[in-house]
């Protein structure tokens, strides 16, 4: 889950953004502000077959709610699934309308003895008030027949018109997992995991005019909308040209934009005009592409995307300062910065798409702004209680785990199993090629030498040893007695290290867990 959305790549190579369930405690019916209903059973059998809906009694003046918010003139989509012991009619709010009629603000429903997923949409909200009605009123056009039970099961309020399938809430709204794909080939990547990152560019699709050059909207965008920006030269004459984005800076911050090469096909991405040292130069002409450096600046990168595009990306360097996001489109050039003179025929140009600043010494996932800076929260991806429980061998058992490897200067772990936020136990892949594991006592590694981007790592325990193996490398033996881990495990998380706050960055394609202990050449 994620308390925010956020974008990936789909399998048709276009950036996708994933959907939320706005609603808070969206499976929580008894927590609900409710009036004419009585609780019969929280654990009716639901549509998946699992004791996980709710039924209440309910008389021709009842209605239950949850509070919400919406923004005015979005859309929305409310959904939820309804079954009854008779046929009924009842009323479904529209999210962020405020008649509570049928008709009008709600959409009339009809249940039935079988279970089925309602829905109600809103094109333009009204109102900023988003709750969630479930509508059993007589006065409001609902029709219930004496002695009505109503069985209720996973509600969600999403953006949009179209619902998606239910994502679990509790105190805190929830994002859908991301499954990402390689922008050109279209092949899956895996499940992302990142951090938590914020953009810090306001409006970060809205390119001011750039001096000699005029911006047009409406071209085909990374993300499939119309949303890209034509930049083409307007004058002939001596002027330099640029697009800038002015902000401030510091260093460890990564700047990304997208760009479509057209006529023009080298660019600089600096710190503001003049700038010696803050800068990354493009040559997307080549393959792959010929990039330089400045002294304040690392890790640059020019990632493709579907249809042309590059998401062109630097790291500062500099501890601190003034700055402006420059975008300088350049004929010859990529040793030294463009200066007056380096002249662009009149009708020359490229295109331009979302822009980001974010703390961090690598680019993460493109994440929309409008007026205000937005932060996407970190992906938690966590299995405990029974649902761990009820397949977790404490006894013995082989994890196996694809997962890529995020360059970075800190130590971020791909981990995969733990006690909560203690150190348990877990099998890990961390930053510096290593596969490891730790059971709460010893610990054994493997450490690759020039692994592929994708490692295949795993681990398997059992009363008297544990071994892991990365990429055919078996580790030496472990002796141990007992559990695994020596504190048992109550739950699976993805992603955390135990040590600091830092979440591993990047895709596990494959995860796999089996209740017994594999033979050492099935480890490798």
């Amino acid at each position: 889950s994620r308390a925010s959305s956020g974008t990936y790549v789909g399998s048709d190579g276009l950036i996708k953004t994933s959907p939320v369930n706005l609603l808070l405690y969206s499976n929580g019916f008894t927590t609900w502000v409710k009036s004419g209903l009585g609780t019969i059973s929280s654990t009716t059998t639901a549509p998946d077959g699992t004791a996980t809906a709710t039924t209440f009694s309910a008389s021709g003046a009842a209605y239950i709610y949850r509070a919400g918010s919406c923004v005015v003139g979005e859309s929305y989509v409310g959904s939820i699934w309804i079954k009854g012991n008779a046929n009924a009619t009842l009323g479904l709010r529209k999210p962020g309308t405020s008649s509570p009629t049928i008709g009008a603000g709600n959409e009339e429903i009809n249940v039935t003895t079988e279970w089925q997923r309602f829905t109600a949409v809103t094109t333009s909200a009204n109102t900023t008030d988003g709750r969630f009605l479930v509508d059993f009123r007589t006065a409001a056009g609902s029709s219930v027949p004496p002695g009505f039970e109503v069985s209720l099961w996973q509600a969600q309020i999403e953006e949009g018109t179209t619902a998606t399938d239910y994502i679990p809430t509790g105190a805190t709204i929830s994002g859908a997992p991301r499954f990402d794909h390689d922008p050109v080939t279209g092949e899956s990547l895996g499940l992302l995991i990142e951090e938590v990152r914020t953009n810090l560019i306001t409006n970060s699709n809205n390119f001011p005019n750039g001096t000699g050059l005029a911006l047009t909207t409406g071209s085909t965008a990374p993300d499939g909308s119309l949303d890209g920006v034509r930049v083409e030269s307007y004058s002939n004459g001596s002027a330099q040209r640029y697009v800038a984005i002015a902000g401030s800076i510091s260093a460890n911050q990564t700047i990304s934009v997208f760009i479509k090469p057209d006529e023009i096909e080298k660019f600089w991405l600096s710190g503001g005009y003049g700038t010696t040292g803050l800068f990354a130069a493009f040559d997307l002409s080549t393959s792959p592409p010929t990039i330089t450096s400045g002294s304040d600046t690392a890790g640059a990168e020019a990632t493709p995307y579907t249809n042309g595009w590059f998401r062109l990306s630097f790291t500062s360097t500099v501890s601190s300062g003034g700055f402006s996001l420059v975008i300088t489109p350049d004929l010859n050039k990529t040793s030294t910065i463009p200066n007056v003179g380096d002249d662009i025929p009149i009708g020359y140009g490229f295109f331009v798409f979302g822009a980001q600043q974010e703390a961090g010494t690598f680019p993460t996932s493109y994440i929309p702004t409008t007026s205000a800076a937005v932060t996407r929260a970190a992906d938690v991806a966590t299995i405990g209680g029974a649902n761990f429980s009820s397949w977790f061998n404490q006894s013995e058992g082989t994890f196996f785990a694809e997962a890529n490897r995020v360059v970075s200067s800190d130590q971020r772990y791909m981990r995969i199993i733990s006690n909560q936020n203690s150190v348990s136990g877990y099998l890990i892949l961390n930053t510096f090629n290593v596969v490891g594991s730790y059971d709460g006592v010893g610990a054994n590694v493997v450490t690759l030498t020039n692994p592929p981007s994708f490692v295949k790592c795993a681990m398997g325990y059992n009363a008297t040893d544990v071994k892991v193996a990365g990429n055919g490398t078996l580790s030496a033996t472990v002796g141990r007695s007992g559990t695994y881990p020596f504190t048992p495990a109550t739950s699976l998380r993805l992603g955390p290290n135990a040590f600091s706050p830092n979440i591993y960055n990047g895709h596990i394609s494959r995860l796999a867990y089996f209740p017994t202990r594999k033979t050492d050449q099935e480890l490798i």
